[in-house]
């Protein structure tokens, strides 16, 4: 938005004038000056319209009338007495200087809470998450001004810099920290990783299982509290989790795929009951933000507010629920995904479980079918076997009755 005008006009007395008007904006004044057509040159001119009203110095003649009144809304920005000949150009910069003023305002006030940040940023002797925290926040009601383009474009790039410069200072201090944590993260790692490597061996060499097995619990509760880096603490959760799986094996014998299935289905029920949970609290959040919306926007309906600034930072925060909403429902639209995805893992495991009781009972069904025949063919068996022995005794009764006859 151009705060500097050169137009052509004329006086009270109808002589034509060189006019240039000025908004100050951080004292929220216009500065007019009024040129005689005599000392209005060319050159003068040229040097308004191309160097002046880019921020470069032109010298006025001394016969310039100089003067300087407040900026209103309801006020012209030219008196009565004074005509121009482009009078759009007068009606643009009479609606659009206001906001100007109202932004310069916001930008001093961004600035404020910069100092602020950076006084207490320059008192750490240690990186502080909460004061890392409040320099994001600080960071995102900038950058929500600058979308609803409540700032103007150098105003956002300076706050940005020196908002950028805090975080530059904070990150070192936060690298500073990191060093120290990951040499305490390494110490720790070292010491964890030996006493996990005894217990490995006591399994390998089939020791006590109670005892291998409370260290092992006792392994875990040091685990949860020592401080360690992400990617060790991940390392030695596998191990430990699969120290905890041969040991079981070694007590109770291999896992059958029945036990499998249920320790699965076990797993993801447990896992799609936190996922309800879950979204019962998003959407109970998300009703919440809604009712704080439709809360603001009563306000601003009813307000009467003493500025357009404060209008605007009202419209602001509206704006920050309104994207707060958005990005709610987006992440409950992501769950809800979720939650189809494992109720069908949930459906599938139980039709394995199905068919798997099913083959099992006919399994054993046809087993007691084979066994049944098995039955059948012994009786079989014996019953021809007897009825051999009687022919062959009837036959030999019958020999030794030839034989005393003869």
């Amino acid at each position: 938005m151009k705060t500097k005008l050169v137009l052509w006009g004329s006086d009270k007395d109808d002589k034509k004038v060189l006019v240039t008007l000025e908004l100050l904006s951080a004292d929220n004044q216009i500065t007019m000056r009024i040129i005689p057509e005599n000392d209005a040159t060319d050159e003068l001119y040229n040097s308004l319209m191309e160097k002046w009203r880019e921020n470069e110095a032109v010298a006025f003649p001394e016969s310039t009338l100089t003067t300087t009144q407040p900026l209103t809304v309801a006020d012209s920005l030219l008196p009565e007495d004074i005509k121009v000949e482009k009078t759009d150009i007068i009606t643009k910069a009479q609606a659009e200087w206001p906001f100007v003023v109202l932004s310069e305002k916001l930008y001093t006030s961004y600035l404020s809470d910069i100092e602020g940040l950076k006084e207490k940023v320059s008192k750490l002797s240690g990186f502080e998450k909460g004061l890392w925290e409040e320099l994001k926040s600080l960071q995102g009601k900038i950058q929500t001004q600058f979308r609803d383009k409540n700032l103007q474009r150098e105003h956002i790039g300076d706050l940005r810099n020196k908002v950028n410069e805090l975080f530059g200072s904070m990150k070192q201090l936060r690298s500073v920290q990191d060093a120290e944590y990951r040499d305490v993260s390494n110490a720790n790692f070292d010491k964890l990783t030996s006493v996990l490597g005894t217990i490995e061996n006591q399994i390998s060499d089939g020791e006590k299982f109670n005892v291998v097995f409370d260290a092992l619990k006792s392994l875990q509760r040091d685990l949860k509290s020592t401080k360690l880096v992400r990617e060790q603490r991940n390392e030695l959760w596998e191990r430990v989790d699969a120290a905890f799986k041969m040991v079981k094996e070694h007590k109770f014998g291999p896992q059958t795929s029945e036990a499998g299935l249920n320790s699965a289905l076990t797993r993801i029920n447990n896992r799609y009951n936190g996922l309800l949970s879950a979204i019962d609290r998003m959407n109970t959040s998300i009703l919440r933000d809604k009712e704080e919306l439709k809360g603001q926007l009563e306000k601003i309906r009813h307000s009467r507010f003493d500025n357009v600034l404060e209008q605007q930072i009202s419209q602001a925060k509206v704006n920050m629920i309104e994207n707060r909403i958005t990005s709610k429902e987006s992440k409950l639209k992501e769950m809800n995904f979720t939650r189809a995805e494992l109720e069908s893992k949930i459906k599938n495991i139980k039709e394995k479980e199905e068919k798997r009781t099913k083959k099992e009972a006919a399994h054993d069904t046809e087993e007691a079918k084979q066994t049944e025949v098995k039955k059948e063919n012994i009786t079989v068996s014996e019953k021809e076997d007897n009825t051999v022995s009687a022919n062959e005794s009837s036959v030999e009764t019958t020999t030794q009755e030839d034989e005393v006859e003869n």
